[in-house]
């Protein structure tokens, strides 16, 4: 899941949705379960392939790429007002 409209400080759940994701080198059915339903938060984003992807820090300080993972939004922090 790819979404730039999410802003940093997103939080998110990684989540155990079927399919593949791309890793590296290989495609795996079910990437990462170690880290499925586990929670972090959107910290920066990052340029894969030429799309912008999230970069995921978890509560566990592990770092994972949008793309090394399926996650879903849980808390989307208000806008930043303008000085």
């Amino acid at each position: 899941m790819i979404n730039r409209n999410l802003p940093l400080g997103t939080r998110v759940r990684i989540s155990r949705a079927s399919g593949t994701v791309f890793s590296g080198e290989v495609l795996r059915a079910d990437p990462f379960p170690e880290h499925c339903g586990k929670e972090g938060t959107i910290v920066k984003y990052v340029s894969f392939a030429g799309h912008d992807t999230p970069l995921i820090r978890l509560d566990d300080g592990t770092e994972l790429r949008g793309y090394e993972c399926w996650w879903e939004p849980i808390t989307v922090p208000p806008p930043r007002e303008e000085d």
